[in-house]
């Protein structure tokens, strides 16, 4: 299967050449194209003022470590923007599916809406694509076991490829040797804050990133990462909220703004 590999630590991130070095030793046909720098938090953000602007974007052609047979391309760009780019034949055939990361750090519960590791993910199943975001639980600054991360991500293709096209899977692995995981588990997105804001005078806020204070055990993501699970969650690019009473809500508060503001049947519309 050919696979486009990406991030959003940047092509010389070390997660990204264990991700790739797992799928091509599955068999895969695999092309890295990733940013030529960190862009973490930037979820599905371009960049880009595409509705005015035409924008030309710089790329380089790389070789990673150990990797001297796959195709690497370092993008002056966003983690969505070399998705799109990828599955538009900009660096040679379109890949079949996509895997983001190996991240360093983890995506999981609300947080996934803001990680470009996620974005990039999304991003491909907005272009038909299924697509595989792996984040690497760290427990310090550098985290070691990537090939752990690695090796289930390479095992979860075959199954992706039964699911439906544009099927996104967020995958979570933590810092351990394979033999220290404790199994892997389907898991519901925590709902656990991730913001925590602090006023610390009257121009300045702390902020940090988090799950502070989420209650021990449970079956979401971060409860299973924090127990040694590796967790698998399927999540979806936005839609339209599927719940009837709120489309219903819609409706008729639409119909009644349009009863305010339409013009009346006599008078012609302005041009």
């Amino acid at each position: 299967m050919r696979i486009l590999v990406t991030n959003d630590d940047g092509v010389s991130a070390p997660g990204i050449a264990s991700a790739a070095r797992a799928l091509v030793k599955a068999g895969h046909d695999v092309t890295i194209v990733a940013p030529t720098k960190d862009h973490s938090g930037s979820s599905a953000a371009t960049g880009l003022q595409l509705q005015h602007s035409v924008g030309t974007l710089v790329f380089e052609a790389v070789e990673l470590e150990a990797l001297p047979d796959v195709p690497a391309f370092a993008v002056a760009a966003l983690p969505s923007v070399c998705v799109s780019l990828a599955l538009a034949g900009s660096f040679g055939p379109p890949a079949d599916l996509v895997v983001s990361g190996i991240n360093r750090g983890r995506n999981t519960g609300r947080f996934v809406l803001h990680s470009g590791t996620v974005g990039a993910a999304l991003t491909a199943a907005q272009l038909g694509r299924s697509a595989i975001a792996v984040g690497l639980q760290a427990k310090v600054d550098n985290p070691v076991h990537y090939d752990t991360a690695a090796g289930i991500a390479a095992a979860l293709i075959g199954p992706l490829t039964a699911m439906r096209p544009g099927t996104v899977l967020n995958c979570n692995v933590p810092d351990l040797p394979p033999e220290r995981l404790r199994g892997v588990r389907r898991a519901e997105l925590s709902d656990a804050d991730v913001f925590h804001v602090v006023n610390v005078d009257a121009s300045q806020v702390r902020v940090t990133f988090g799950f502070a204070g989420h209650p021990e055990g449970g079956d979401d993501d971060w409860a299973l990462g924090a127990d040694d699970y590796a967790t698998v969650t399927a999540i979806t690019y936005p839609a339209a909220d599927p719940d009837p009473a709120v489309q219903a809500l819609v409706a008729s508060c639409v119909a009644e703004l349009d009863a305010c503001f339409a013009p009346a049947a006599d008078v012609p519309a302005a041009p």
